[in-house]
């Protein structure tokens, strides 16, 4: 993903390095403290002058000043680039701001108001009915989880949702039920053409109804904010409702395929979007693999028969998603078959009671009936998952999947439908042929990282951490003892861990020699390792080390292929000329004389890593 703005005449990329302020105006406000400046102009030491682009400003919760669609800003400083995790196999999620053509932030700035403009009347419109029904949601229950549930289910908002209560939904293979997308048009259209049947019946025209539940559609697709899901859904849904008044056949696959390519064109940033990756592969794999499933098994009894289809439902969405839900998430829901016999049947009954709330939001008395029902059924509902979730083995991973391997398996699942509906041998073997280098590497891969040897130097700004990897086995040293369940553990170190397949971890404190038995030596404020055939000396923070002629030639080897500085350790590498032989320097997150020892590892042609531009990673 190029993190890059896009081609446009007269970006602020252009002159981001002169940039003292600029002016724009609000055009998304993002959760409880974000927000998207659309830039108008900028000033430089030449004036101001004309300017486009994307910012997204970012404000602590308890200083957040008062901001909505169409407020004029004046900000005070420069906007920086969105920046890539620094850490290896570390989500991304500067996706969701590329998607909207954000591509860099200002955190905490300072900021004027200059005023009021809209820059479309209908997006001001949307966003303010959005504004009214969250203020009235919040307002309505009192309980923050289902709150959460509640936002994410009607509009799709999801800054309110509790970080615990979206990891269940994640974990239990439920997590498109938080996601306004085709499940939930869908439904809606069904209720809105129950609720228009008598209006078209005494109109009697068959489809007159079906025109005003489309318009209703669309009015929702502006209340929550027009999203690449919501939108495929509804211009679907359009598409079908106006071929059926033409009496037109229509292929929906083709349909999909069609719009697919005109998202695309409109905003090729949209590939990189997993509710659009999902959201597409999910419909696309319900029309080719619903049918065919269905067709398998043919209960009796009308329950067994619904269940049965809920049941196919599931596995013919899951064929078209889980690799991508492995690719982004690397994991698999053991039992989504339950949780989604759980949830599905319960969403006609949550929409129907949400709408219902939204069209009451005005009246509390009128809506709370309905509050109170939906409150109950969504508190059932969460704590049901929270007990899927904490059955053993409520998930397998983590798993890690290359984009090779995404390709692969829908090449697989193609071939595979094409052999059973044309019946062809050749493309049942083609398959096998497949599938056996796909186990080969596998095999490979999982035989190779048995004997990995490896140095991770993490780039964390408030901790220092290096991994030691061999085999299967990593010792973590760091300047404090990481603890697994905190969120810079598991969001920073675990991730690269995950990817080799780490089964067990050694960790040892870099401040207590006693714990620091893991390196050789440690003498005058030196400490060295000579780790599977590669020398490395760390010079720890806030010692200074004497010069290099003090020392004994046998302590200290003539060849260093790790030279690591933190803090203040030094600011000076002339004494080390002539001395020893740096294979790499790195300069720590920490140092405060980067410029320094950059400069003069520049100057005497030694190889630097500076942690600044993120982690180092040597393996052999």
């Amino acid at each position: 993903m190029p993190e890059q703005p896009k081609h446009q005449s007269h970006h602020f990329a252009d002159v981001i390095d002169k940039i003292e302020a600029y002016e724009g105006v609000v055009i998304a406000t993002s959760g409880k403290n974000a927000a998207i400046v659309q830039v108008q102009k900028v000033r430089t030491h030449h004036g101001w002058q004309v300017a486009q682009g994307r910012v997204q400003l970012s404000f602590r919760y308890k200083k957040l000043p008062q901001l909505r669609y169409g407020c004029l800003l004046r900000v005070q400083g420069k906007p920086q680039a969105l920046a890539a995790p620094s850490n290896p196999h570390v989500t991304n999620y500067n996706n969701q701001w590329y998607v909207q053509g954000v591509f860099h932030t200002h955190y905490l700035p300072k900021v004027s108001f200059m005023g009021v403009s809209y820059p479309n009347i209908i997006a001001y419109q949307g966003w303010k009915w959005r504004h009214y029904f969250v203020k009235k949601l919040v307002g309505y229950f009192d309980d923050e989880e289902v709150l959460g549930v509640v936002l994410s289910l009607l509009l799709g908002e999801r800054s309110y949702l509790a970080e615990d209560v979206k990891t269940t939904y994640v974990v239990t293979g439920v997590i498109h039920v938080l996601a306004v997308s085709g499940l939930h048009i869908g439904l809606i259209y069904m209720l809105l053409l129950w609720l228009f049947c008598l209006i078209g019946s005494l109109l009697r025209r068959p489809y007159q109804y079906r025109w005003l539940a489309v318009i209703c559609l669309w009015m929702y697709a502006l209340l929550t904010g027009f999203s690449p899901s919501v939108l495929r859904a509804v211009g679907i849904l359009s598409l079908v409702v106006w071929g059926g008044w033409l009496g037109r056949d229509i292929d929906r696959v083709n349909l999909t395929g069609a719009l697919f390519f005109f998202f695309c064109l409109y905003n090729p940033y949209l590939l990189f979007d997993v509710g659009f990756q999902l959201s597409f592969t999910a419909f696309l794999s319900i029309l080719i693999f619903y049918q065919p499933i269905v067709a398998l098994y043919q209960p009796a009894g009308r329950y067994k028969r619904s269940c049965w289809k809920t049941t196919a439902l599931s596995l013919a969405v899951q064929v078209g998603t889980l690799p991508i839900s492995l690719y982004h998430f690397r994991f698999f829901s053991s039992y989504f078959l339950f949780a989604n016999w759980l949830m599905l049947p319960l969403m006609p009954l949550l929409l129907g009671l949400g709408l219902g709330v939204l069209l009451l939001a005005w009246s509390s008395r009128g809506a709370m009936p309905l509050v109170w029902c939906l409150n109950k059924l969504i508190s059932t509902a969460n704590d049901c998952l929270a007990y899927i979730e904490g059955l053993p083995g409520a998930y397998l991973g983590p798993f890690h999947i290359a984009l090779w391997e995404v390709g692969l398996y829908y090449g697989v699942v193609g071939i595979c439908y094409f052999g059973i509906k044309r019946r062809k041998l050749a493309l049942w073997l083609f398959t096998a042929v497949l599938l056996c280098l796909w186990g080969g590497t596998t095999i490979y891969k999982n035989l190779a990282r048995k004997s990995q040897r490896g140095i991770i130097i993490y780039q964390v700004a408030s901790h220092c951490v290096m991994a030691f990897i061999k085999g299967e086995e990593a010792d973590i040293v760091s300047d404090k003892i990481l603890h697994a369940n905190t969120n810079y553990y598991v969001r920073q170190v675990k991730p690269i861990l995950s990817y080799l397949r780490i089964k067990k971890i050694h960790q040892h404190n870099l401040k207590e020699s006693g714990d620091w038995a893991f390196f050789n030596r440690k003498e005058k404020g030196i400490q060295q390792k000579v780790w599977h055939g590669k020398s490395i000396v760390v010079l720890p923070p806030k010692s200074k080390p004497p010069p290099v002629g003090m020392f004994n030639p046998c302590t200290l080897p003539r060849k260093i292929d790790l030279l690591i500085i933190e803090n203040k350790t030094m600011n000076d590498l002339t004494a080390w000329q002539g001395v020893v032989d740096v294979g790499l320097l790195v300069v720590g997150n920490r140092s405060r004389h980067k410029k320094a020892l950059i400069h003069q590892a520049i100057k005497y042609g030694i190889p630097y890593h500076n942690m600044a531009n993120g982690a180092l990673t040597m393996y052999w």
